[in-house]
């Protein structure tokens, strides 16, 4: 059983009504803070046609076809017929190659993803950086969610297969689209080469240790309360937030799993405690724990 987090600014009170509602946004690469994302995949390398032989091809598109786990690259290739007719005449390659770049492009304008953290050697929740650079400087909030359930209650509630999986922080690389797609695995995985090559990150962002999960189009997908563990609140989140947010935990009946990070001035750490109003009192002006 995995634990993730999933950290909220809460700038917005839609992150508090997201809460309400039971849903977990979905964003585009191109909405995520880390300029790099998608940006290598324009530089997919292609082997020239001639090196790459008749019967890779030909597996390829047998392998599109007979797997289901292939619906976006399915819209972007040609029907069996003309795939038979353009293999007759030689020149499959150059259309495939062709259509290779293009279902590279559909995946990542399609695609939409929803990021989470884990522990690492410092607990996700206590991550200075981390409350830092997405929980708002300690005025947002964090839950923490049953990953196995999470996972399945998504797929239940909105039809449809998630992929998920840990980020690569090896550092961004080119990739041949041939090989990626021919060692995909079916879709009874939670993983493929596809989405592999969309959860790749440069070692800078390590310290997330970002669990990644990826759906096709669908950007508001609705989950289960049950799925929450707990629910962590900035210290610094502010009356009218913190009121707002009090009483949607109480309708949902979340009220035995509020927490709240606060810093701890003896050690300049961020420590986790059962929530007390007595926590927010002059935000911690005159106060010292």
């Amino acid at each position: 059983m995995i634990t993730i987090y999933r950290f909220f600014g809460c700038n917005e009170i839609r992150d508090i009504s997201a809460l309400k509602e039971g849903y977990l946004w979905f964003a585009k690469l191109s909405d995520f803070n880390d300029p790099f994302e998608g940006e290598y995949l324009s530089q997919l390398t292609h082997r020239p046609v001639d090196d790459i032989q008749q019967e890779a091809w030909e597996k390829l598109w047998h392998d599109v076809e007979s797997n289901s786990h292939y619906n976006v690259i399915k819209k972007c290739q040609k029907p069996r017929s003309e795939v038979e007719l353009f293999i007759k005449k030689g020149i499959t390659r150059n259309s495939a190659k062709s259509s290779l770049s293009i279902t590279f492009s559909d995946t990542i304008t399609n695609s939409r993803f929803c990021c989470f953290n884990q522990n690492s050697d410092i607990k996700a929740i206590e991550n200075k950086l981390m409350w830092g650079h997405y929980g708002n400087g300690l005025r947002g909030m964090i839950l923490e969610f049953d990953a196995d359930n999470l996972v399945t209650s998504l797929n239940e509630k909105n039809n449809q297969k998630l992929q998920y999986g840990e980020m690569d922080y090896s550092g961004l690389t080119t990739e041949d689209p041939l090989v990626l797609l021919s060692n995909s695995r079916p879709s009874s995985s939670s993983d493929n080469n596809i989405s592999s090559i969309l959860r790749k990150k440069c070692k800078e962002w390590e310290y997330e240790k970002e669990l990644r999960f990826m759906s096709e189009k669908t950007q508001k997908m609705s989950y289960s309360h049950d799925c929450i563990k707990s629910i962590t609140i900035g210290q610094r989140m502010s009356k009218p937030n913190r009121k707002e947010l009090l009483k949607v935990v109480d309708s949902l009946g979340l009220t035995s799993k509020c927490q709240v990070a606060i810093v701890c001035k003896e050690t300049f750490n961020i420590r986790i405690e059962p929530y007390d109003e007595r926590f927010f009192s002059g935000n911690q002006k005159r106060q010292s724990y």
